[in-house]
């Protein structure tokens, strides 16, 4: 509402300037004036345009950079249907007994049987240095993020912008000496309360002090996409330390995965984006986890 409230007062400002520079203009010249095309009806136009398009665009003006990169701009943007489906597959293979990934992406647009192929290489590509050894971890809402532990690199398919994120340098595991089975895992999801992107970061190594069954130490980050340079990693309380042994899936605000509290010990296990809470649920007895995996069913 703050920024819907700024930008009707910069643009009732701007009107009224241009509409004086149309007076004095036809005055001097004795012509009609143009007419003036509103700016809701610009916003209108500039959310059906391509991406590409608004990267160019964002140069016209402060007030259209502005309106651009804003968030109230992007929400609407998102409303808008899109004319073209893109997707995209990664690739690892070996090259002379190296790792080498290869991003590629596909666009289509309905009715047609025209599909085109773009790719670049993830490790070589000379538009992206930075991305040398990494590897895509994951895809959320058109955001792919790729990590070389203990980095991680959020990439933004639409605007074509790479994010490189600060390192969590108060974490005492990763400061640590390297254990052959510490884990470190990344995910982004939304905070759909206050309409934030965020990345959480899970570092897991085991816990070596007990004799029979494994028992493991773990902490757990949080990072806020989109804020300013003092942006930092901030820790968050986990009650019982565990290890994610599922894929993780995103519904609603949260990210649901299968642990393990100890070797064996299953729990299901629930982080909230808006809340940053943790909640750990007690599997029944009589059931076994093995081999299972998270799914989404109706929204749950």
């Amino acid at each position: 509402m703050t920024f819907s409230f700024y930008l009707a007062v910069i643009f009732q400002r701007e009107r009224r300037m241009n509409r004086k520079s149309t007076e004095e203009t036809c005055a001097s010249n004795s012509h009609e004036p143009m007419p003036e095309i509103p700016f809701d009806l610009v916003i209108e136009i500039l959310t059906r345009l391509p991406a590409k398009s608004l990267m160019r665009f964002k140069s016209v003006s402060k007030l259209w950079s502005s309106l651009i990169c804003s968030r109230t701009f992007a929400n609407r943007l998102l409303r808008v249907p899109s004319s073209t489906v893109r997707l995209y597959v990664t690739l690892s293979f070996l090259d002379n007994s190296q790792r080498k990934g290869k991003l590629l992406s596909s666009s289509s647009s309905p009715g047609s049987d025209i599909t085109t192929m773009s790719s670049f290489v993830v490790d070589r590509d000379l538009t992206i240095p930075t991305m040398k050894g990494y590897h895509l971890s994951h895809v959320f809402g058109g955001l792919m993020c790729f990590v070389k532990e203990p980095s991680v690199q959020i990439y933004n398919t639409t605007t074509r912008q790479l994010v490189v994120l600060p390192d969590i340098e108060e974490s005492n595991l990763i400061a640590e000496e390297d254990h052959e089975n510490k884990k470190i895992m990344y995910h982004i999801g939304h905070d759909l309360v206050h309409d934030q992107y965020k990345v959480v970061c899970i570092v897991v190594s085991p816990n070596d002090e007990f004799e029979g069954l494994r028992t493991y130490f773990s902490e757990h980050w949080v990072f806020i996409l989109g804020g300013d340079e003092s942006s930092r990693w901030r820790k968050i309380p986990c009650r019982s330390p565990h290890l994610p042994i599922t894929q993780i899936l995103n519904i609603n605000g949260r990210m649901h995965y299968l642990a393990w509290e100890q070797l064996l010990d299953y729990m299901p296990v629930s982080f909230d984006f808006n809340s940053e809470e943790i909640s750990m649920l007690q599997a029944p007895e009589d059931i076994h986890w093995f081999t299972s995996e998270p799914i989404g069913y109706y929204g749950k």
